[in-house]
């Protein structure tokens, strides 16, 4: 079983942590580009670059912060990810170039403009990102004992207007390997952009859209996207249900997902949908679902709803199932986003059989898992967050793929690994057209999912 993190409170001024957006802040207030550095030391020299130390009185366990004046160096010459083959053939040892040095690059929206130095409290959106980051920074912490190259990360404030395209621009005469961020759909789509243009693998680590990239193999989404996820409910009822018990839930026809859930389907195998308005739900005093529900077999219900404003249409939902099913089995298969919505619906979660397709969750009885919360309150005095956790787990994958497969590590079919704090990586190409793959590359998406129940609190994974 996994445990179920809480929604975080703000942290209080007393917080370790909190005083680390703090500095943050007064760091970036010093210099107009609002660039942190993060070098590894290594035993082979970069080159030769002058260091200026921040002098701060710092809270204890903070690490002080070294800026850096790096040398211009060439582009590093790098076959294109066409060049390999449109259809991403697997990676090839015999092609592997190791890399010199590996740089990153990671666009984060701290807002540092915004924060008061006297304010007591953190805003909460602004906190999820210095957990990501504080997770990054242990991860790079780690590879200062094992790398055997060169690593280095730069990371910029985009600020809430975000600057991406600027910092990007930047970059002409040194360009990193791999680009994390940005946050906002509007400059994700312009840094897909820069990213094709200069044969840079960009990775989105908080929104997964099929709409960002076109034709763009040198855009990755660290997340599942929800066409991912309709084919693993899809693939899993129909494996698990008779078709005739399985029905799919919609709010009005131009909601409908059918035609996604019975794509290519043989005859006699099309799931059957029933349209049923948020008004009936929510005020028709007679029962609605009574009538498809099994004497005997289960019924499953279907719920592609990820929106928050759908929230009040599953709370319903759910509650019409708890009132009516009475002593028949009802499954409710729904997505991620129902684990971040109102308690009401988390507590029906709890007590009904609800299936949710989810690609993060944290196994806090890990021996890895303890010893990473361990370390983590070592150095912030604070637990890790899931947004730390994710910063940890994706950095610690981009470094170490980069050190044993070189730029084009996506392509290999092995590099998929289980040491990770609350995910794993399965990059896979995404087409135009998912049953064509003769096409060309649209981006690369992380396909790993799994299905889990909660119950008291507790993840379960189905199989």
């Amino acid at each position: 079983m996994i445990s179920v993190q809480n929604h975080r409170r703000q942290l209080s001024g007393n917080n370790i942590l909190a005083l680390l957006i703090l500095v943050v802040a007064v760091l970036f207030s010093c210099g107009s580009s609002k660039k942190i550095v993060v070098v590894k030391p290594s035993n082979k020299p970069v080159g030769d670059h002058h260091e200026v130390t921040v002098k701060k009185q710092l809270p204890e366990k903070i690490d002080t912060i070294i800026w850096k004046e790096l040398p211009s160096k060439n582009k590093d010459k790098v076959v294109s990810i066409e060049e390999e083959g449109r259809n991403a053939a697997n990676w090839n040892e015999k092609n592997f170039k190791p890399l010199s040095q590996i740089k990153l690059a990671a666009l984060i929206p701290f807002k540092s403009d915004e924060i008061d130095t006297a304010d007591r409290n953190i805003p909460i959106n602004n906190l999820r990102f210095v957990h990501y980051y504080a997770g990054m920074k242990m991860a790079m912490d780690e590879f200062n004992h094992v790398a055997s190259v060169p690593v280095l990360m730069d990371v910029f404030d985009t600020g809430d207007n975000d600057q991406s395209k600027d910092i990007l621009t930047g970059f002409q005469n040194s360009l990193p390997q791999v680009v994390i961020g940005p946050y906002k759909s509007n400059e994700l789509k312009t840094a897909a952009e820069w990213a094709k243009k200069n044969e840079t693998i960009l990775i989105s680590p908080w929104i997964s859209s099929s709409t960002i990239a076109d034709r763009n193999p040198y855009y990755f989404q660290a997340k599942a996207g929800l066409l991912s996820h309709y084919q693993l409910i899809n693939d899993h009822v129909r494996n698990h249900f008779p078709i005739a018990n399985i029905l799919l839930i919609s709010k009005s026809k131009e909601d409908s997902k059918l035609k996604l859930f019975n794509n290519l389907v043989d005859e006699g195998q099309e799931i059957k949908e029933e349209i049923i308005s948020e008004e009936d739900l929510a005020t028709r005093p007679e029962p609605i679902l009574e009538k498809f529900l099994k004497a005997e077999d289960p019924t499953v219900f279907i719920l592609p709803m990820a929106s928050s404003r759908d929230e009040n249409y599953i709370y319903h939902f759910l509650r019409r199932v708890m009132s009516e099913k009475k002593n028949k089995i009802v499954y409710v298969y729904g997505l991620y986003k129902w684990l971040e919505m109102k308690s009401e619906i988390q507590e029906y979660i709890n007590t009904l059989n609800v299936r949710i397709s989810i690609s993060n969750f944290v196994d806090g009885e890990r021996p890895e898992v303890r010893q990473f919360k361990r370390s983590y309150f070592e150095k912030y005095r604070e637990f890790p967050s899931e947004d730390a956790m994710e910063g940890y787990d994706l950095t610690k994958f981009v470094i170490s793929s980069l050190q044993k497969y070189g730029k084009q590590f996506y392509l290999n079919t092995e590099l998929n690994g289980s040491d990770y704090m609350e995910t794993q990586f399965l990059f896979k190409p995404v087409y135009k057209n998912i049953h064509d793959t003769s096409g060309e590359i649209d981006y690369f998406e992380n396909k790993y999912i799994k299905l889990i129940e909660v119950k008291e609190n507790k993840y379960k994974m189905i199989d």
